[in-house]
């Protein structure tokens, strides 16, 4: 294994640092989810417009508009340009979970296959 010169290194850390703090704001969203999924509802436009932070640094989803039960239909469906994939056409939990992955990655710079959630 090669040594990392100082610059590098503190790269690293920052990279460390960015990572460790998009986690906890990442954990926090995937709650978010699991608990409006145990409601019967998938956002499926979740996205980092649709993510605000409170004064105490803790993430909130919101826009709800495009929430649906799972197996609904998304034809008429409202969802953010970019954002999710036209080929998923109904309403279910992997659409907020891979969008959660599009955010982690967004923010970390990570590879979107390095993190997979759990249905």
């Amino acid at each position: 294994m090669g040594h990392l010169n100082k610059v590098d290194f503190i790269i690293s850390l920052e990279t460390q640092k960015r990572r460790a703090g998009t986690a906890r704001y990442i954990d926090s969203i995937e709650l978010g989810l699991r608990h409006l999924h145990s409601l019967g509802f998938n956002h499926n436009d979740l996205n980092p417009a649709n993510i605000m932070i409170t004064e105490d640094d803790i993430p909130v989803i919101i826009d709800f508009d495009s929430a649906t039960a799972p197996g609904a239909s998304l034809q008429n469906v409202k969802r953010t340009h970019g954002w999710f994939d036209h080929r998923v056409v109904v309403s279910q939990q992997s659409n907020d979970l891979d969008a959660l992955a599009e955010i982690r990655t967004w923010l970390t710079g990570s590879s979107p296959n390095e993190y997979r959630f759990d249905l």
